[in-house]
């Protein structure tokens, strides 16, 4: 029997393809919004345990969004072809759908990098499978996702699987998925606030089961307060990080992509780095001498309450 979805012949197999992507997208987005968002309740426990408020559908469409935008210059160039972009939409779509974690000692979030990467990219190549529309090839390359992994070396974050090699399609994922930091310098500091709280749960545990702030323990404090400093001081440094890494990419790039398509990605898409500095200088100069409290509203802890 065969259990393959099959679409309505249509002259244009790009356009067959994308309709099978805009189907398993919305499956994906479906479940992460069941699964990192949705509690029939919306209990403590469930915002405590299983929320997930970075990693959850809004970074997952940011991410598609600037994949869509940077591809588009690509396809433009010639570059990149139409069923190339639809499947590397598909990746940006699939990178986070499975998000692994264990605690610490302190309570604090440890995501299974590696592992979480190859099992969303497992995941999208079974639903891919469901379909009569994909290639072999197309449907091994989700192990691109993989690009997105990341690493730490020398305290600054990286991606340890981009390579010179790295096919372009790969490289505009990796690109993307940390990309709002030269895209969108307001939405780069709300979502840094948002991974904090996702990641140190034992905080968001803590504010979410006290009835006021000013209520938790003041040694506790002192550590919540230092590592949220510690968090925003990090942020300005990253910025500085991954503006380099770009003019790393565009130096590489230039190889084989005319100057003129490198020129519309750091005049149209990445060319936010400095806002997204200044910002975030003036938030860490700010949080230096802010209160746990104060802290808490200019990281938005608000976002962890609804």
């Amino acid at each position: 029997m065969n259990n393959l979805i099959e679409f309505p012949s249509i002259e244009n197999s790009t356009e067959i393809l994308k309709k099978a992507v805009d189907e398993i997208k919305k499956g994906i987005d479906k479940k992460l919004k069941e699964d990192f968002e949705d509690s029939s309740e919306q209990d403590e426990e469930f915002k405590i345990a299983d929320r997930r408020y970075f990693h959850d559908r809004q970074h997952t469409k940011d991410v598609v969004e600037i994949y869509k935008e940077i591809s588009k210059i690509f396809v433009e160039s010639g570059d990149m072809n139409e069923r190339t972009q639809q499947i590397g939409l598909l990746k940006a779509c699939a990178h986070d759908v499975v998000q692994g974690y264990e605690l610490n000692n302190e309570g604090v979030r440890k995501r299974h990098i590696v592992t979480n990467e190859q099992l969303s990219a497992d995941y999208a190549k079974d639903e891919m499978k469901k379909y009569n529309v994909f290639t072999v090839k197309e449907v091994k390359s989700m192990d691109g996702i993989n690009v997105t992994v990341p690493g730490f070396k020398d305290n600054k974050l990286y991606q340890p699987n981009l390579a010179d090699e790295t096919p372009l399609d790969d490289r505009i994922l990796a690109w993307s998925d940390l990309g709002m930091i030269g895209c969108d310098s307001e939405k780069f500091i709300a979502e840094g606030h948002r991974l904090f709280w996702e990641d140190n749960s034992d905080i968001t545990k803590e504010i979410i089961e006290s009835e006021k702030l000013d209520e938790i323990d003041n040694k506790k404090k002192d550590n919540y307060t230092k590592r949220m400093r510690n968090f925003l001081f990090f942020q300005v440094g990253f910025i500085d990080n991954r503006k380099q890494h770009m003019e790393e990419q565009y130096k590489l790039l230039s190889k084989t992509i005319p100057e003129k398509v490198l020129e519309k990605l750091k005049s149209q898409i990445f060319d936010k780095f400095d806002k997204s500095k200044k910002l975030a200088k003036e938030q860490y100069e700010k949080a230096e001498s802010s209160s746990f409290e104060d802290l808490c509203k200019i990281m938005e802890c608000q976002t962890i309450l609804q």
